[in-house]
C-alpha cells in the first residue's frame, strides 16, 4: 500500500465517549426524560466525528496558491445560494411554507422536547417531522424576524451547506474539477432551483 494512502486508526477515546453519550441520550429519551439530552446528543456527534482519523501528512496536498483556492471554493459553493436568492419571489407562496413557518415561529425552545415530532398534534398537519429544521428556522426568525421573505431566506443556509457537502464528496471521489462541475450542475438544476426557493424542509410532493 502507498504510504500516502495509509490511514491512522480511529481514536478510541472519543469513539467510546461518543457511543456512551449517544447511548445515554437514547435511554433518557426512551424513558421520557429528554431534558438536556440535546446537549449530550450534540456532544456525542462531535466526539464521533472527532474519532475519525485525520489524513496523513503525506496524503495532504498543499496547493501553490491556497488563498486563490479558498476564494474559488467559496465562489463555487455560494453560487447555488446566490442563484436561489436572485430567483426568490415573495409573492409566490406555497401553503406548506406558511405551515412550516408557523410551527417554527411558535416552537418553544425552552419547554418543547427536542426529540418530539413537530407538530405535537398529529392531526395538525399531514405528517409529523423531526425538530432540528424548526429549531434552526426559529433561531433564524429570532435574528431576522418572521415574514414571508425570511421564511424563504431561511432555506439558503441549507443550500450553501448542500453545495459544500457536494463539493467535498465529489472532490474525495474524483477531483476538484469534478467537484466544481457537480456544484455548478446543482446550481442550475431546475427542480432544485425551484424547490430551494421554498421555505420548507422537505421536497416530496411540494412541487405538485
Amino acid at each position: 500500500m502507498d504510504p500516502s494512502e495509509a490511514r491512522a486508526p480511529f481514536r478510541t477515546g472519543p469513539l467510546a465517549l461518543g457511543l456512551l453519550f449517544g447511548a445515554w441520550t437514547t435511554v433518557r429519551v426512551f424513558v421520557g426524560h429528554p431534558y438536556l439530552t440535546v446537549c449530550s446528543w450534540i456532544v456525542s456527534i462531535g466526539l464521533l466525528v472527532g474519532s475519525f482519523p485525520a489524513p496523513s501528512a503525506a496524503a495532504v496536498k498543499h496547493p501553490k496558491s491556497p488563498r486563490l483556492r479558498r476564494i474559488a471554493f467559496a465562489a463555487v459553493v455560494c453560487l447555488p445560494a446566490l442563484l436561489r436568492l436572485a430567483d426568490i419571489q415573495p409573492d409566490r407562496i406555497h401553503g406548506d411554507e406558511i405551515l412550516t413557518g408557523y410551527f417554527s415561529a411558535t416552537y418553544d425552545l425552552r419547554r418543547t422536547d427536542f426529540f418530539a415530532p413537530v407538530p405535537a398534534d398529529p392531526m395538525a398537519w399531514v405528517a409529523q417531522f423531526p425538530a432540528p429544521y424548526f429549531v434552526l428556522q426559529k433561531l433564524f426568525f429570532e435574528t431576522f424576524g418572521a415574514s414571508l421573505l425570511t421564511i424563504k431566506l431561511s432555506a439558503l443556509p441549507f443550500v450553501v451547506l448542500a453545495g459544500a457537502m457536494l463539493f467535498a464528496i465529489a472532490r474525495e471521489l474524483v477531483d476538484e474539477r469534478a467537484a466544481a462541475l457537480a456544484v455548478i450542475v446543482y446550481a442550475f438544476f431546475a427542480p432544485s432551483a425551484y424547490l430551494d426557493t421554498l421555505g420548507v424542509h422537505f421536497i416530496s410532493s411540494t412541487a405538485a
